[in-house]
C-alpha cells in the first residue's frame, strides 16, 4: 500500500516534534497545536524537501502561507509531479 501525502507530512511532523503521529490530523494547525516557531518552519521545510525530493523556496513554508497540516498537503500535491503523488 502507497502511502498518501498526507501520511507522509503526518509521520514526519510527529517524528520532528516527538509525538504520536496519531495526534497529527489534516485539520492540526501547525502554530497553535504542535507550537511551531520560526526555526520549526525552517526544519519543516527541510524534512518536506527531503520526504518528497522537491526544491521548497526558502520562505514559502510560514505560519501566514500554511495553517493546518491539510495545507501543507495540498501544497505538495500541486507541486509534485502527477507520478510522484498520490492523493492527498
Amino acid at each position: 500500500m502507497t502511502d498518501t501525502t498526507i501520511d507522509r507530512i503526518r509521520r514526519g511532523l510527529a517524528t520532528h516534534f516527538g509525538i504520536d503521529a496519531r495526534e497529527v490530523r489534516p485539520t492540526t494547525v501547525i502554530a497553535d497545536d504542535l507550537h511551531a516557531d520560526s526555526l520549526d518552519e525552517i526544519e519543516i521545510t527541510m524534512l518536506l524537501e527531503d520526504e518528497f525530493n522537491l526544491p521548497i523556496p526558502d520562505g514559502a513554508i510560514t505560519g501566514t502561507n500554511f495553517t493546518t497540516v491539510q495545507d501543507l498537503a495540498d501544497y505538495i500535491a500541486r507541486c509534485l509531479p502527477a507520478t510522484q503523488g498520490t492523493a492527498a
